[in-house]
């Protein structure tokens, strides 16, 4: 499940040929999720607060999702990491969901968030 449309025509460069790459305009609900019959689903969205907040929703459907980490994420957060604020949006901010998620993957993510305020979006994996 890819998160932004650009990425998501870019994707098979990042995560392989071996998925079935899905997109949809706005955000992923359950009512959605539902509909799909898999073995594998893998999560690869932007590695912000909305995205983990995508993650653990996916998650209650599909308990096994994994969400995409890239092997060189930490070298591509250090070169392309950008402010959590956005022009005219105000600051992102961690759900509950996500707060309290014991997830590591989320749990790392989240934390660094805090730590720096700032994020990765997946667009930098196709730099």
């Amino acid at each position: 499940i890819v998160e932004n449309l650009d990425s998501f025509l870019q994707a098979e460069k990042v995560v392989g040929t071996n998925w079935l790459l899905l997109h949809t305009y706005g955000r992923v609900g359950k009512e959605w999720l539902q509909k799909i019959s898999c073995r594998e689903v893998l999560v690869f969205s932007d590695y912000d607060f909305v995205g983990l907040k995508e993650f653990l929703l996916v998650r209650e459907v599909f308990p096994g999702a994994r969400f995409f980490m890239p092997e060189h994420y930490e070298a591509l957060w250090v070169k392309y990491a950008k402010p959590l604020k956005k022009r005219d949006e105000g600051e992102q901010l961690a759900t509950r969901r996500v707060s309290e998620s014991q997830h590591p993957i989320v749990v790392s993510i989240r934390e660094q968030l805090l730590r720096t305020g700032k994020f990765l979006e997946q667009q930098a994996l196709f730099v």
